[in-house]
Order: C-alpha cells, then sequence, then structure tokens
C-alpha cells in the first residue's frame, strides 16, 4: 500500500514531538517496516527528523502549529478564524504538491485538515481520533474566562466537536484510541486501536538504583504524576488528595512532571497562572514541580521506575500514553475512570477511581500505601500486560489489517 500521513506539527521524527506526533513517527514507521510506501505530508521541522525511517518519505508544506497561533491571542474566535486560515492553506498545498490519488491511504489526524479534504475536496480519508472529548464524560475547565468570551469559548467547543462528528461519520474508517468513540458515534465506522509503545526503549530500571539516581531514599513512598500541567489533568485533585495524606503519611513524597505552559508544543518557555498557583499552594506539602522533562530522557525513565505508584487524575483522557510508560517500567498505575485509562489499568496492574474525586485518589493511595505486597504483585504484571496488548509492532499491525479490510470491503 501507498501511506500518506498527515500532520500539522511540524516536529514528526524532532526530538521535540509531543505525544500525537509520537505515534504518526511510531506508525510511520512500522509501515515502511512492513514495506509499505510511506510519505509523510508535514510543517517545516525546525530539527532533524533523527527517529524518522529513512524510507519514510516527507514532504514539508507551510503553516503554523495551532500552539503558536493560541501564543499571539486568548480570543476565541480570533483563534478559530486564523485556524480554519491555517489549515484552509496547508490543505492546498498539500493538494498541489501530493497526487493523492496514487494513495491507498490517506490517513489524517487533525479534525480541521480532515474535515477539508472530505467535504471540500471529497478526498476520501482514514482518521485518528487523538483528542475527542467531546466524545467522554464533560469537562468545564475552571480557569476559562467568563462573560462574552466563555460564549464564544463555548461555542467554538461546540462547533469544533460537531466538526470531529462529522470526520467521524465521513470517514472510511475512524480510530477511536479507546471504547468510548465507537459509544459517542454508534452509526459511524469506528475500531478502537490504542496507541503503542516501543518496547526496545522502555526497559525496566531496577527500583533502588533509579532512587539513588532520582535523589529518593528507599523508605519513601513515591507517587509521580507526569503530563502536561493543566487543568484537565487534574493535578489540582492529586495535590488536594496529597492535602489529606501528608499529616498521616510522612514519607510520602510527589513528584510532578510536566511543562508549566500546560502545552508540550511550548514547554516551559511560560507558566501559565494554574501551575502557579498550584506551586504556590503546595509550599507545605511533600511535593516538587520538575518542570518538563522529555520521556526520551533517561531520568524521566528513572523516575518512572523509583515511583511505587504512578497517578493520571485526568478528568478528561483520550488514553493517557504514561499509563503505558509506567507500566512498562514496573510501576502500577492509579487513573481516573475516563476515556482510555480505564482500558489499559486493570485490576491486576492498577486502581481506578472516579475523575474528579480527590477524596477516592487519596482513598487510592492510602490502599497502595498499606498493602505493599499487592503492589508488588501488580509490578510483577504490569510490563507483561504492555508486552502482551500495546507493542507498536502490534498496534501497527492492528492499522494495517484495518485499513486492508476496509479498502477490500470498499472496492
Amino acid at each position: 500500500m501507498h501511506i500518506l500521513e498527515v500532520s500539522v506539527s511540524g516536529t514528526i521524527g524532532t526530538a521535540h514531538m509531543g505525544p500525537v506526533s509520537n505515534d504518526i513517527c511510531e506508525l510511520s514507521n512500522h509501515f515502511a517496516s512492513r514495506g509499505h510506501a510511506v510519505t509523510v505530508a508535514d510543517l517545516p521541522a525546525e530539527s532533524a527528523r533523527q527517529f524518522l525511517d529513512k524510507a519514510v518519505q516527507v514532504i514539508e508544506l507551510s503553516g503554523t502549529p495551532e500552539s503558536r497561533m493560541q501564543l499571539n491571542t486568548r480570543h476565541p474566535a480570533a483563534v478559530a478564524l486564523r485556524s480554519w486560515q491555517n489549515y484552509s492553506q496547508y490543505v492546498s498545498q498539500l493538494i498541489s504538491r501530493v497526487d493523492i490519488s496514487k494513495a491507498d491511504v490517506v490517513h489524517v489526524h487533525t479534525p480541521v485538515p480532515a474535515f477539508l479534504l472530505q467535504r471540500l475536496h471529497r478526498i476520501p480519508t482514514f482518521y485518528t481520533a487523538h483528542t475527542p472529548l467531546w466524545s467522554m464524560n464533560s469537562y468545564c475547565d475552571p480557569q476559562r474566562c467568563r462573560g462574552l468570551l466563555a460564549v464564544l469559548g463555548s461555542l467554538n467547543e461546540r462547533f469544533h466537536a460537531w466538526v470531529e462528528r462529522d470526520v467521524v461519520r465521513q470517514s472510511r474508517l475512524t480510530v477511536g484510541l479507546g471504547r468510548y468513540l465507537a459509544s459517542a458515534v454508534p452509526d459511524a465506522p469506528v475500531v478502537t486501536i490504542p496507541n503503542g509503545l516501543n518496547l526496545d526503549t522502555w526497559s525496566p530500571i531496577e527500583r533502588a538504583s533509579a532512587r539513588e539516581a532520582a535523589g529518593l531514599h528507599e523508605r519513601d513512598f513515591v507517587v509521580v504524576f507526569s503530563g502536561r500541567i493543566h487543568p484537565i489533568k487534574g493535578v489540582d485533585i492529586l495535590l488536594e488528595a496529597v492535602r489529606s495524606l501528608a499529616p498521616v503519611l510522612p514519607d510520602l513524597r510527589v513528584l510532578v512532571i510536566g511543562p508549566l505552559s500546560g502545552s508540550f508544543d511550548t514547554r516551559d518557555e511560560r507558566t501559565e497562572p494554574y501551575a502557579r498557583a498550584l506551586m504556590e499552594s503546595c509550599c507545605e506539602l511533600p511535593v516538587r514541580f520538575l518542570g518538563f522533562i522529555s520521556n526520551r530522557n533517561a531520568l524521566f525513565k528513572q523516575y518512572l521506575a523509583a515511583a511505587d505508584v504512578s497517578v493520571l487524575p485526568s478528568r478528561s483522557e483520550p488514553q493517557g500514553m504514561v499509563v503505558l510508560e509506567s507500566l512498562a517500567m514496573g510501576t502500577p498505575v492509579i487513573g481516573s475512570d475516563t476515556g482510555g485509562i480505564a482500558d489499559m489499568v486493570t485490576a491486576d496492574v492498577g486502581f481506578l477511581f472516579p475523575p474528579g474525586d480527590a477524596a477516592g485518589l487519596a482513598a487510592r493511595i492510602r490502599g497502595a500505601y498499606d498493602d505493599r505486597q499487592r503492589l508488588r504483585k501488580m509490578s510483577r504484571a504490569a510490563r507483561l500486560r504492555v508486552q502482551l496488548h500495546y507493542s507498536w509492532k502490534d498496534v501497527g499491525d492492528r492499522y494495517l489489517d484495518a485499513f486492508e479490510r476496509t479498502i477490500l470491503g470498499g472496492s
């Protein structure tokens, strides 16, 4: 097959990849390793695409990453207008520079370009829904603007949700990262394929040596969070749970890893009010904010391996790759029961709690603290679960099988 991967990040294959860019890179590499002709359309990269297989052809098109557009204005209408203009120009370049008729699979990862390709240019596409928050439990950002800006922001979110629903329905096939998407759009061709993990680069580290490298004491009970420091990730929920536990668990230590800007695209170029307020509120708590650490950095893996538990308290979460990263390092996970987290965190490798429930999270942390024997059993089962269900080899093959079945079924 000839597979065209459509990205609008400018980071595919570079050291600056965020989660979605990494997924596209891993899939492209796997497809190429299986002998398929793979082309990646992307924005120009500012650094070498060192992680992308040399067999993958790259076509660079001009444009602006959406995260950069949001830096220039917080006005929802302005961001939406610039976004559509940017994507329209990008898609026009794609049509003019790539002979899409030769592609067996046009695989898009962002809703607006997919919508434009489908509705404006009548090009059948495959689509992966990476962040369809509208299809999960409802979430309201406590930091969002009030008044007219709030109304405009709500209208923009509803329109964006309508666009992505339309893309899901119009696509030849849509991949959802968890079972929630197929339930949310039952009349659409949807298959559930979670993102995977490259197990060659995620080898377990002995906990004692990881703690020594991270400057942690053996007696510490270590909880680690990794993700964007953003309200949707529920860091405030974690800190509320820690506030109730700290007086009774004197050896509790909490590590918070993630960009203070709230975005992997802007990293720590600025500290958002949400992150600043959290850091100011926990001065007397056993909490350390470590800022952004790339998951390709050995230190990141040492922190995961050093932890007793990894916590992901998201209010909504399409999948949550840090769950797989933690399990691969042998670290059990406590996650909120939302989106794809519930598919990954089974009873043999971790615990679930209701989204937004700080008391429930505190109870889970306390339960893990009190039952170290059960925690050790979970640790032994954790990596095996990733090996059996979430390697990129298996995930990539599931994509190829879904592509082929769809093509044959439509011929």
